[in-house]
């Protein structure tokens, strides 16, 4: 029987003032680490933001000494007047990693690219915009280059498909109404055959998960309904964790008690639930994350996890191994 271990590859105390943490391939310090995802921290209190490039023990280019995990990278970045309330990281439209920064209270989107150094570069401000956008969510979700957009409006229930040109301008796909007004978590992933993206739904208050089809024009189709989840989901995160398959696996954990569950998809969105031993200080830090991200971060192509604990001022590097009983 195969089994897994989610290892523990650095925990270690880091700064406890970001409101928002996201994940991309921002700052090449090292050639042995560049293809792993580094972390962009902001502070909506400070309106500043920090980015941290994922390194491996030893040297960076420049002669540094340095040991496994997150390094800061070029100076903190400031933003003017903006408070963010939402950080979405591409790349969109064209290559290279790009982060849009939307203000609600504005009604305003900003797009960034980033250069290696981790220097930010102004792209496009795009105005007029919602300001009770409850989510934006990036994924493959057409043809067009990069990645798309979609943004969710809890309260309206309303959910719109974007593209984005090279230009950081939306061009609307598609705008869905009467979506549910009680999702907590949209979640892309690849859970069938489909080229584009799938998407996850939960409900918490109604313990439901739904999985959609995207049709590549902003259209989706559910193909398969689930009932009798857990009401207390924190959140939701797919990736391919070493689980096996060629369809992307689940993490689902809550707050408080810390429980962790891992789930394998079949392609038509039936889950099983995988053993997994938590290792490290993942059992005593679940219930106390902020933020969980799943990325490259250590550089082998696979799907990692990173916790972040603001009150404890920890971040945590994990991967899952399989072994055999």
């Amino acid at each position: 029987m195969i089994s897994y271990t989610m290892n523990e590859w650095v925990a270690r105390q880091f700064p406890n003032g970001f409101t928002h943490v996201v994940n991309g391939n921002f700052s090449d310090p090292q050639r042995a680490s560049q293809a792993a995802d580094d972390l962009f921290c902001y502070s909506r209190n400070t309106g500043t933001a920090s980015i941290f490039a994922t390194v491996k023990n030893g040297f960076l280019d420049n002669g540094q000494v340095v040991v496994d995990g997150p390094v800061q990278v070029a100076a903190n970045l400031t933003f003017g007047n903006h408070r963010w309330d939402q950080i979405v990281v591409g790349p969109f439209g064209q290559g290279g990693a790009q982060i849009l920064f939307y203000d609600a209270t504005a009604g305003v989107g900003h797009f960034y690219g980033l250069d290696s150094a981790g220097n930010l570069r102004f792209i496009s401000e795009n105005t007029g915009w919602r300001q009770t956008w409850t989510k934006i969510i990036s994924g493959k979700f057409s043809n067009d280059d990069g990645e798309q957009l979609l943004f969710y409006d809890a309260g309206a229930g309303v959910g719109e498909f974007y593209s984005v040109d090279k230009s950081g301008h939306l061009h609307l796909l598609r705008s869905n109404n009467r979506w549910r007004n009680t999702w907590n978590a949209i979640v892309p992933g690849k859970f069938s055959d489909s080229k584009f993206n799938d998407l996850l739904f939960y409900d918490r208050a109604g313990g439901t998960g739904e999985f959609y089809h995207n049709d590549g024009r902003g259209g989706i189709t559910m193909f398969s309904s689930h009932t009798n989840w857990r009401t207390t989901w924190r959140g939701i995160n797919s990736g391919a964790f070493s689980l096996g398959g060629k369809y992307d696996g689940l993490v689902f954990y809550e707050n408080g008690t810390g429980t962790t569950e891992f789930y394998t998809t079949n392609g038509k969105a039936s889950i099983v639930q995988q053993p997994v031993l938590l290792g490290g200080s993942w059992p005593s830090r679940a219930g106390q994350w902020q933020t969980v991200l799943q990325g490259n971060f250590i550089g082998d192509g696979l799907t990692d996890l990173v916790g972040y604990d603001a009150a404890g001022q920890t971040v945590g590097f994990y991967k899952i191994l399989p072994h055999s009983n």
